[in-house]
């Protein structure tokens, strides 16, 4: 049996000044400038951290937005010599002062950022996260690319086995080992855009069958020997759905939103979490396994919609709080659901997340969390 692993995460954002002293000549880093950054980070709180049941992802969240606070409308450099983004995950990670925290992130565009992950190995009752000197750095590098495929083995009235296209984005992580950086990534990326930009992806030597996952593949097999500290190639084929690759494990994602009624029964008196309210919650399916040798997919993106969608009707548009196994909480309480009924017409499903309309909530696995998706 596996053991299932509730991590609480969240998001705050910030605005900051800065300059890259460490980027080489000439490199407009170099002068003061600004970006909007958003800070993440996840873990698994102890109990002492939570006051009642449900209040994990309020925990995270509060003491996120108390500690980049400080770096808010502020000019980086007066707080440390070279703010570049490694730096900053690695300020975040120590300031944050909560006794389990697995893992921060700082995205400082929309298109790149760095994670910052605690090397804590098997998770078991009673974990608590290893010291600092036991981490792991990894940047990541967003770029776009448009597209049309079709996917040759599908069924007949199957609407992707007609040509259609995409506007994809492919997200490449990298280890911070060696010399990789942003530029390197963006060298290595020119090796392959041209053969996949404004093209047919069909007619691209090793794309006969074009699915994410293949697509991941064929990028992850062009990109190692130019970027060996490559660690992950994630295909997202539209916003809500995409594969990534790590050289051994495929896994694909397919999103659902949920707007439900919700309520914390054990928070205080006198606290609105314990009244009745409601949000917008980002479900996140993750699903793990082979591909179909045939067809080239873990599962078809439609089939996951198909047979998830019972078990979406039963959150979505409810009365959550009515019902026992919702009584003391909202993300993770949803996510533990999706999970137990998601598994039993899903057998990839490996993960499940549940975000609220902030970027908090829950990342429920039952396997070590690969990468986060970038926002």
């Amino acid at each position: 049996m596996h053991h299932t692993l509730a991590l609480t995460t969240a998001q705050a954002r910030f605005e900051a000044a800065r300059k890259l002293p460490s980027s080489p000549l000439n490199h407009p880093a170099r002068n003061l400038h600004g970006h909007s950054f958003i800070a993440t980070a996840y873990g698994l709180l102890t109990p002492r951290e939570v006051p009642f049941p449900g209040a994990q992802s309020q925990v995270l969240a509060q003491r996120l937005s108390e500690t980049v606070q400080r770096l808010n409308f502020r000019d980086l450099n007066e707080l440390m010599c070279d703010p570049h983004d490694t730096a900053l995950a690695l300020w975040l990670m120590r300031e944050i002062k909560l006794d389990s925290l697995d893992f921060v992130g700082i995205q400082s565009t929309r298109d790149h950022g760095v994670t910052l992950t605690i090397q804590s190995g098997n998770r078991v009752e009673g974990y608590t996260a290893s010291p600092l000197s036991a981490h792991a750095f990894r940047l990541w590098r967003r770029y776009r690319f448009k597209a049309a495929h079709q996917l040759p083995h599908v069924t007949p009235g199957h609407k992707c086995g007609r040509m259609h296209g995409h506007g994809f984005q492919v997200v490449l992580q990298a280890d911070t080992y060696g010399d990789v950086d942003y530029e390197l990534l963006d060298k290595a990326w020119e090796h392959v855009r041209p053969e996949l930009d404004m093209k047919c992806l069909n007619d691209v030597k090793g794309l006969e069958n074009p699915t994410s996952e293949n697509l991941s593949v064929w990028i992850w097999q062009r990109l190692k020997p130019i970027v060996p500290a490559l660690s992950w190639v994630t295909v997202y084929e539209t916003r809500s759905c995409g594969a990534q690759f790590d050289g051994e494990q495929h896994r694909i994602w397919k999103d659902f939103y949920i707007d439900s009624a919700i309520r914390l029964s054990q928070a205080p008196e006198g606290d609105p979490r314990r009244m009745v309210h409601g949000d917008t919650f980002l479900m996140r399916l993750h699903l793990s396994g082979k591909l179909d040798p045939v067809m080239g997919w873990t599962m078809d993106f439609g089939e996951v919609k198909a047979a998830f969608d019972p078990i979406f009707k039963e959150l979505d548009h409810r009365p959550l709080f009515e019902r026992e196994e919702f009584a003391d909480g909202g993300a993770e309480a949803i996510a533990r659901y999706a999970l137990k009924h998601g598994q039993s017409v899903i057998k990839q499903l490996v993960r499940v997340d549940v975000m609220d309309s902030q970027g908090a909530g829950t990342i429920l696995t039952q396997v070590m969390p690969g990468p986060t998706l970038p926002s």
